[in-house]
């Protein structure tokens, strides 16, 4: 009897196998969505992966996500009525193959989806694809060879370079080619585009080009890169587009170019001369962090000042006076400062920006007399332990989320009338006895609830009977 119990669940347990995991000859598992078959993963023990066109009658068109991620196979074929394979979908696979002939039926590849597989030495793209995610084939080191279909619309390759329409989608890690010249016509070049290249040393763009755009991480971490003229259009670089370019020595940025983003030359360690033509309004954190022209600023003065921006205080100590031609405080210009001690702003900053003085926990004292401060930024002072007061000047306008939060010897905040936005957390874990005064009426129905939520007491003119 007990025999039998035994067998009726195994019986069981194998058919819930079979019906919710979709084991197909144990080789590759599925599930069934809206009438359509998604791969999702295989057997480890495999070596050799057929899929068909079609399941129990339904057609077979997407790879899900980490479907075979970190696979370990000989052989591989794709149906053709694939129409997705979905992000991460070979995430780090190790296939026995070096070129892949990609379905017919695709139509889009998400992001990572082939990310790191070393494998992978030759792409063929099918006439059917539409869109390619920027980090399909990120950190493929050893692809060198990229074709499109002569049919295909939104895709051409060139040289095993990839485009779509006049912008660059991919130049392949493996291209060995030391020298490139950018087409006239190309006005932008795609994120992650010639990241992680161990190979281009010079890029030709003439300044009658069209360029005008270059996206995030566009040439990260391209080791052997040394010489690159930006052109006059340009106007907009994407975060840590030359990050880790070790063997950049200079770099022209012309008068469009007013925002420079964050990390954008972070780790340029060989880099000394940055010529900046533009009006800049805008410095991202870490911008020019680790570059040979950054330390020679340093050595030059205690305070970075770049168009009128006050970018770096790493070695700032004691009492600090902000001069008189800084117009805004960088994100992250002060952060985890332990030795300076008080702050006097002048009259002309306008905003402190992202974690600017946040981890100066010697920080006792800041005044800001009179000022043109609109904007108090993110995580501004968070962590600034050894603050007790804190009097906002009239004129700003706005105290960003975390502020100051994590101040705990704040008790006193004292907050203008002309501040209408306080975002969430921005007092938060201050002092347990802290007191925010305003001359507000009433408490402004703009700023977060969670000032009040925190404990903190708030008291406004009409609460005092003023």
């Amino acid at each position: 009897m007990k025999k039998i119990k035994y067998l009726v669940t195994y019986l069981i347990l194998l058919i819930f196998m079979i019906c919710f995991t979709g084991c197909s000859k144990q080789t590759y598992y599925y599930i069934i969505d809206e009438g359509n078959v998604i791969i999702t993963g295989i057997n480890n023990k495999t070596k050799s992966i057929v899929i068909p066109n079609e399941i129990d009658g339904l057609p077979v068109n997407q790879i899900g996500s980490y479907a075979f991620a970190n696979a370990n196979i000989d052989y591989l074929e794709l149906p053709d009525s694939i129409v997705i394979i979905n992000e991460f979908a070979f995430y780090e696979a190790n296939i026995n193959i070096k070129s892949l002939n990609l379905p017919a039926s695709l139509e889009e590849i998400g992001q990572n989806a082939f990310i790191s597989c070393n494998w992978l030495e030759e792409v063929n793209i099918g006439k059917n694809v539409k869109k390619i995610a920027t980090t399909a084939f990120y950190d493929c080191i050893n692809l060198s060879k990229i074709t499109v279909s002569e049919d295909n619309k939104v895709y051409k390759a060139i040289d095993n370079v990839l485009y779509s329409g006049n912008s660059l989608v991919l130049y392949p890690n493996g291209k060995k080619d030391a020298f490139f010249k950018l087409d006239d016509k190309i006005t932008q070049i795609y994120d992650y585009a010639f990241a992680n290249n161990q190979y281009i040393e010079e890029i030709e763009i003439n300044d009658t080009s069209n360029l005008l755009v270059i996206g995030e991480a566009c040439f990260l971490n391209c080791s052997k890169l040394e010489h690159i003229d930006l052109p006059k259009l340009l106007f907009q670089i994407g975060q840590n587009a030359f990050k880790l370019c070790i063997a950049l020595k200079k770099i022209t940025l012309g008068e469009l170019m007013v925002d420079i983003s964050y990390g954008l030359f972070r780790g340029c360690n060989s880099l000394e001369e940055i010529n900046l033509l533009g009006n800049i309004s805008s410095i991202g954190a870490y911008a020019f962090s680790e570059t040979k022209w950054l330390k020679e600023k340093q050595a030059e003065n205690d305070l970075v000042i770049v168009s009128k921006i006050l970018i770096d205080g790493e070695n700032a100590k004691g009492d600090i006076i902000i001069p008189n031609e800084v117009e805004g405080i960088a994100a992250n210009a002060f952060i985890n400062n332990t030795k300076i001690t008080s702050l006097v702003l002048n009259y002309k900053c306008q905003y402190i920006d992202t974690s600017a003085f946040k981890g100066c926990d010697s920080l006792e004292n800041i005044s800001f007399y009179e000022t043109s401060l609109k904007t108090i930024g993110y995580k501004a002072f968070e962590g600034c332990t050894s603050l007790t007061q804190v009097l906002i000047p009239r004129g700003v306008n706005t105290i960003m989320g975390s502020a100051f939060a994590d101040c705990a010897c704040l008790n006193l905040v004292i907050i203008p009338n002309t501040v209408l936005y306080i975002k969430g957390g921005a007092f938060t874990n201050g002092a347990s006895s802290m007191i925010v005064y305003t001359d507000f009426e009433e408490i402004p129905s703009t700023w977060s609830t969670k000032i009040v939520d925190d404990g903190i007491t708030v008291l406004t003119n009409k609460k005092l009977g003023y």
